[in-house]
């Protein structure tokens, strides 16, 4: 199943990413640097044409009402924050 996943992300970053506005969080960035160093660095090198989401205090709320609400597993911490950045609108001033 993990090898299936890495391909189906594969494709996507080399086939869908291209035709779309890509943004990308703190988080992911931050997953997709772990790992194999040689492999982690095609990753950032493909996400070096997204544009970076930035970060805001409102975004640790929300992520914490997300793990309490959604009952997100600890664990999964990171996917509260994913969530919380994909959801956040930025307050215009």
């Amino acid at each position: 199943m993990t090898a299936f996943r890495q391909r189906l992300t594969k494709k996507w970053w080399e086939e869908i990413l291209p035709q779309v506005a890509s943004y990308l969080s703190p988080v992911v960035l931050d997953e997709i640097s772990r790992g194999n160093k040689e492999e982690s660095a095609k990753r950032l090198e493909r996400a070096s044409v997204c544009n970076m989401l930035e970060y805001d205090s409102a975004i640790d709320d929300l992520a914490i009402v997300y793990l309490g609400r959604i009952q997100i597993p600890r664990k999964a911490e990171a996917d509260a924050y994913h969530v919380a950045y994909a959801s956040y609108v930025p307050q215009k001033n």
